[in-house]
Parts: C-alpha cells; structure tokens; sequence
C-alpha cells in the first residue's frame, strides 16, 4: 500500500471531486501519493509526555495538515515542560492528553489509568 501510490477508486474519487469543484481545469497529467492517517477515539491528537523526557504528537486523524503549526507548537511546549502541559496553555490538557489503546489492538490491558 505505501509503495503503490494509493487505491485506484480513492484516486478516481478525488479527481471527480476536482473536476466539480474546479469544472475549467485540465490537468495534463494527475501524480499521486500514499499517505498514512493514524485515528484516535476521541477525535483530537495525542500531544504530551508518555513519560520524562518522551513526548508524543500523533494521530491526526486525517485532518491534521491544516493544524500543524499549532499542534507542532503545542508539542513543542509540552515536550519542554514540567508536567506534560505547559502552564499558560488555554488550550485543555484532557483533550489532547496521550492514551494507550494496547488492549484494541493486542487485547491485553494498559496500565491503570490508561
């Protein structure tokens, strides 16, 4: 999947969407490329500490490119803070704080709290 460049019916479905929203375009060739979209239940990024000296900033959940200046500085912030979250933030820790899902995926339980 990551070397082949995309599903063919995703390309298709993509272009059609341009040609309507852009009906005098003519492109002289389409190029594509894979991407991978990591999802969360909640919706909202993982930004934060996992634990001292190890932060995290993942799952953009297929929306993320538009917000990456602010999720970037809120990584940023988190990773050099005490704590996980800077202070000053107006932003809620709850949101974004990492959480870890090993039971969806193994079936096993993460740790209390979790």
């Amino acid at each position: 999947w990551y070397r082949n460049g995309g599903e063919a019916s995703s390309i298709a479905q993509l272009q059609s969407w341009l040609q309507t929203l852009l009906p005098d375009l003519h492109p002289l060739r389409v190029r594509t490329q894979a991407c991978v979209t990591c999802h969360t239940p909640t919706t909202h990024p993982y930004i934060g500490q996992l634990a001292p000296g190890l932060a995290v900033a993942t799952g953009g959940n297929g929306f993320a490119a538009k917000s990456s200046d602010e999720i970037g500085r809120l990584a940023a912030a988190a990773a050099l803070s005490d704590g996980g979250w800077a202070a000053n933030e107006c932003l809620p820790r709850d949101a974004f704080v990492p959480r870890l899902l090993v039971g969806e995926v193994t079936g096993e339980q993460g740790p209390p709290g979790a």
